[in-house]
C-alpha cells in the first residue's frame, strides 16, 4: 500500500528492505508455504542490517521447488516455524519501503501467513524491480537472472533467498544509474514508472507465476519442464488454457500441439517455464 509519507522521500534518505522468499509451491492458498526468507535493510547506497532465515514450512517441499532452489525436507527439519520468525520480520520492515522482484508474488505469501496467524499483514509501499524492468527497460527475459546476466551484474546463489536479495539490490542500483537522465529523485517518481503502486490482493485463488497469467491472456505458447509423479523429467510446448482446482491442487491446463490434445498439470510438479514465440514452437517435444 502506498503511503502519502513515502511519496516524497529521497532515493538517497530512504530506508529500503530488499527481499526474497523461497517456497514449497506456488500458491499458499493450496497449502504451499514460505520455506526461506531472506531481508536486506539498505541505506545510503548499503547494506546495514541482514534477516536470513530457513523456515519449517510444516509440509514437505515439492520436487519441482526443489528442483529449482535446492532446497529439501532435511534442511528445514530444524528450522524455526513461521510463527517464531513472524515478529522479527514485522519489526525488520516496519517504516521501510519494500522491494522486490515480483514482489506481489512474495507478499503474497508472507501475508497469507500472517493472516493465518491473525497477525497484520504487511502493507508498506513497494518497489517491484519487474515492474520497472517491464516498464523503463527492453531485457531479452525479464527473469531476475537473466536481467542480472544482460547487465553482466554478479549472481551468487540463484534462487535462494540471500542470493536473490542480493541480485535485486545490484539491479535496483544498476536502474537507478540508468534512469538518471530522467532525474529521478523521489520514491514518488519510482513509484510512477512501475505504473503506480504495487496492489497484493487477498490471496482467494493461486498465486500464479506472471508468465502464465500473460500467456492465458495472449492465448500465447509457453515452453514448460515439469516432474511426473514417477519422477520422470518431460519438456513440452504448450498453449495454456486455465487454472482449475482439483482435490487440494491448483491444475494448470493447457493444449499441447504435438499431441493435439489437452494436459491437465499440477502447478506444483512444473519446473521451469518460459514464453515461447509462435513461430519457434511448431511442434511439442
Amino acid at each position: 500500500m502506498l503511503k502519502t509519507s513515502d511519496v516524497n522521500r529521497k532515493i538517497a534518505e530512504t530506508n529500503f528492505v530488499f527481499f526474497d522468499v523461497e517456497t514449497t509451491g506456488l500458491s499458499p492458498a493450496f497449502g504451499d508455504r514460505v520455506c526461506e526468507l531472506a531481508m536486506v535493510q539498505w541505506q545510503g547506497g548499503q547494506a546495514v542490517a541482514v534477516f536470513h532465515s530457513l523456515i519449517n514450512p510444516g509440509r514437505p517441499i515439492s520436487r519441482a521447488a526443489s528442483a529449482i532452489n535446492g532446497l529439501t525436507d532435511e534442511l528445514v527439519a530444524k528450522a524455526p516455524y513461521f510463527t517464531e520468525v513472524a515478529p522479527d520480520i514485522l519489526k525488520f520492515v516496519r517504516a521501510a519501503v519494500l522491494v522486490g522482484h515480483n514482489a506481489a508474488f512474495d507478499l503474497g505469501f508472507l501475508n497469507h501467513h500472517l493472516c493465518n496467524l491473525q497477525m497484520d499483514p504487511i502493507e508498506n509501499t513497494v518497489i517491484d524491480t519487474l515492474a520497472l524492468a517491464r516498464r523503463c527497460f527492453k531485457f531479452p527475459s525479464n527473469n531476475l537472472g537473466n536481467i542480472a546476466r544482460t547487465l553482466g551484474l554478479p549472481i551468487t546463489e540463484e534462487h535462494r533467498a540471500l542470493g536473490d536479495v542480493n541480485t535485486t539490490i545490484s539491479i535496483f542500483q544498476r536502474f537507478l544509474e540508468d534512469l538518471k537522465d530522467l532525474n529521478i529523485e523521489s520514491v514518488g517518481q519510482l513509484i510512477d514508472l512501475q505504473g503506480g503502486e504495487i496492489i497484493v490482493a487477498p490471496v482467494i485463488r493461486p498465486v500464479l507465476p506472471t508468465v502464465v497469467e500473460e500467456a492465458i491472456k495472449s492465448q500465447g505458447r509457453l515452453f514448460i519442464r515439469y516432474v511426473t509423479e514417477f519422477n520422470e523429467e518431460i519438456s513440452r510446448i504448450i498453449e495454456p488454457l486455465r487454472v482449475q482446482i482439483v482435490g487440494d491442487k491448483a491444475v494448470l491446463v493447457a493444449y499441447c500441439p504435438f499431441q493435439e490434445s489437452e494436459l491437465s498439470l499440477p502447478l506444483s510438479q512444473i519446473m521451469e517455464m518460459k514464453p515461447m514465440p509462435v513461430a519457434a514452437a511448431q511442434e511439442c517435444p
